[in-house]
């Protein structure tokens, strides 16, 4: 059934609307609540949303009064603060939604964290009952859609992105919040920890989520990894996210695992040199494994692993001096590392070849891939950039005279990191330190 006119979530944004009614494409794909004017719907038929949502525009003066009581609502202690928070989601629900909605549109790719199912149920049942989970977990998902600064005001903080912070660190310390064993809680602690990375605050961000405790025997025991994978197909296939969490914690080990290797003063004995191979072959094969599932299951942990895979080898070229670390050793360190770089260009490669108008990004255009990316891939990205500049973008390797150079490569990094930089403050802060390549 067709409504007459286009539904008002997509004149506002100014895309097509297919007008299906009681819910058009465009909203149903993004988890939009649909709504028409009345002159627009088929005969006989009534909007399935409230009035109070059909009045709804969304403006960015909405966003600085949100921003005022949630600055104001920190003057206040006791309980008293939990009722003015509830009352305060409440009064701006429809904003607080659509910048969840935002998040959802654009995230999922990176942290595949709650499902649109979940979402709808939290957005219909649970704010007004103003549970504290679910109410964490929405102005997480708000704080993290906002820039790093605000638009047309003097190069200022973002002050919406700045208050929610205050309020969502305050909550989730509440020890009400603390002691409430719920997924939404966990969820929002995982966010919260992510924001402190990204923002360069890295102490709160390991006080917020604890390091998970796994011994390194079970860490590298990929064959099991693989039996646990292979089980688990047949639920892939209906929920691609139910092993991404556990893979984004088991790389973030590895990648501790190989700080410490790389640290160790041991690594240059025989006994150093041993378990940097085994570490290496244990790592590589996660990375197989892992890179098997698709960027879409796992592109955190495919980063996460990535980047401990960088820090590996560029730990023994920095000892590639030492007895046990020979020349060849080098040179496998540095083909390990190219060869790292040539898998992502060729993934680079088989965006533009499903997609011919694929762009990296613009500053105009939200479609373009890495838009949203998150700290742990702008690490890794900063690592890359600065290894090639490091080693003058492996020149020196005895490659064919044939092969391309790494410029395309440089190029779509710098523009994952220069985007970045509109979002993460650790983004602007390895710009400085990098230049343009």
């Amino acid at each position: 059934m067709l409504a007459q006119s286009a539904c008002l979530k997509c004149s506002e944004r100014k895309k097509k609307c297919d007008k299906a009614y009681p819910v058009c494409g465009q909203c149903e794909r993004l988890l939009f609540r649909c709504y028409y004017r009345a002159t627009a719907l088929p005969a006989g038929k009534t909007n399935i949303i409230q009035a109070e949502s059909i009045s709804y525009v969304y403006q960015p003066s909405n966003e600085e009064t949100l921003a005022n009581d949630l600055i104001h609502l920190q003057s206040i202690l006791g309980p008293a603060y939990i009722s003015r928070l509830n009352t305060i989601v409440l009064n701006h629900r429809q904003i607080i939604i659509h910048l969840a909605t935002a998040f959802l549109a654009s995230c999922p790719r990176w942290m595949p964290i709650i499902q649109q199912y979940t979402f709808q149920q939290i957005c219909e049942y649970d704010i007004p009952q103003t549970s504290q989970g679910p109410v964490l977990l929405l102005l997480t998902m708000c704080m993290l859609t906002r820039p790093l600064m605000s638009k047309g005001h003097n190069n200022q903080p973002d002050a919406l992105r700045e208050s929610m912070y205050t309020t969502v660190k305050r909550l989730f310390w509440e020890p009400g919040t603390i002691h409430e064993a719920a997924t939404t809680i966990i969820k929002a602690g995982l966010f919260l920890s992510i924001y402190e990375y990204g923002h360069g605050m890295l102490n709160p961000s390991y006080m917020t989520m604890n390091p998970i405790n796994i011994d390194e025997a079970e860490l590298m025991n990929n064959d099991r990894l693989e039996l646990e994978l292979e089980s688990a197909k047949s639920y892939l296939s209906i929920d691609s996210h139910y092993f991404a969490y556990h893979l984004q914690a088991r790389a973030a080990i590895w990648l501790e695992l190989v700080l410490r290797v790389v640290r160790d003063p041991n690594a240059i004995t025989a006994a150093g040199r041993l378990r940097f191979q085994a570490v290496d072959r244990g790592l590589l094969r996660y990375l197989t494994i892992i890179l098997g599932l698709g960027m879409g299951t796992c592109c955190e942990a495919i980063a996460i692993g990535l980047n401990a895979f960088v820090h590996l080898h560029r730990g023994r070229l920095k000892l590639s001096n030492s007895f046990h670390f020979s020349e060849q050793d080098k040179l496998e360190s540095s083909r390990a590392l190219e060869t790292m770089l040539r898998i992502l260009s060729d993934f680079f490669d088989d965006q533009l070849f499903k997609n011919p108008g694929f762009i990296i990004a613009s500053p105009t255009d939200d479609n373009g891939i890495f838009r949203e990316t998150f700290p742990y891939f702008v690490h890794m990205t900063y690592v890359i950039l600065l290894e090639l500049k490091e080693h003058g973008r492996f020149e020196q390797l005895p490659t064919s005279s044939e092969a391309p150079p790494l410029e395309k490569e440089v190029e779509a990094l710098w523009s994952i990191l220069n985007f970045a930089a509109e979002h993460w403050q650790i983004a602007r802060d390895f710009m400085s330190v990098l230049g343009q390549p």
